[in-house]
């Protein structure tokens, strides 16, 4: 491969980073800090579900992390998504930590868009979980999964690297899925697609929002130049 060859794969790996907040808008900072710290864990799994030691982690178990930092931590899903946000304002944390950090952005970004293009008087935490219950009761009622993971799969395999932060292997299990059985890894896939679409996005079978569950781990990227 050349040079020029791997700096191209790079431009486009750099796009897909884990520090990305693609509907970011400054006018609405203070809110969606608001709604982050209104969250906890508890109400969003999918966000607990990347804690434990994995590939995407590669400093080893988030819990164990909290529970060094302070025993108060330990297992405790009452901890607010905002003061977890805090805590990864520190650059090695999102090296050490990078699905955790990934899908901490997941969710913040999601916050972003829907105050953007929803109703932004009306999103706050109890309507964001409001509505993923409603959205989460019609994909299981009316889509499944199989769909939206072949989504993920098709654009997840045209980048070198890239990987989901949730549910990864889930992905490539649930586009090939037969039967309405579903894992622990699944229902939290399908807990992160519920949460981050729209209802009508949903009834016309839009995915794109469900893309920033994705990225490219930093020491993946093959741009030479580029550092985090």
């Amino acid at each position: 491969m050349t040079k020029e060859e791997i700096n191209r794969i790079g431009e486009m790996q750099k796009e897909w980073r884990s520090d990305r907040l693609p509907d970011y808008d400054d006018n609405l900072f203070y809110k969606c800090q608001k709604i982050m710290f209104d969250l906890k864990i508890n109400d969003l799994l999918f966000v607990g579900s990347t804690f434990p030691q994995n590939p995407n982690n590669k400093a080893g178990s988030f819990w164990q992390f909290l529970t060094d930092l302070d025993s108060h931590y330990q297992l405790n899903g009452n901890i607010s998504l905002g003061l977890l946000d805090m805590l990864f304002q520190n650059v090695q944390l999102q090296k050490d930590y990078e699905g955790v950090y990934n899908s901490l952005n997941f969710v913040k970004n999601t916050i972003y868009r829907k105050m953007q293009y929803g109703d932004k008087s009306e999103c706050d935490s109890l309507s964001l979980l409001r509505s993923l219950k409603i959205n989460k009761k019609y994909i299981n009622e009316h889509l499944g999964m199989k769909n939206v993971c072949f989504h993920l799969d098709q654009v997840r395999s045209g980048i070198p690297d890239c990987r989901s932060s949730i549910s990864n292997g889930s992905i490539f299990r649930g586009k090939n899925k037969i039967g309405k059985s579903v894992t622990i890894a699944q229902d939290f896939l399908t807990d992160a697609v519920a949460f981050t679409t729209f209802y009508s996005e949903l009834e016309n079978e839009e995915y794109k929002a469900t893309e920033r569950l994705l990225y490219v781990p930093n020491e993946k990227i093959k741009v030479n130049n580029y550092r985090y």
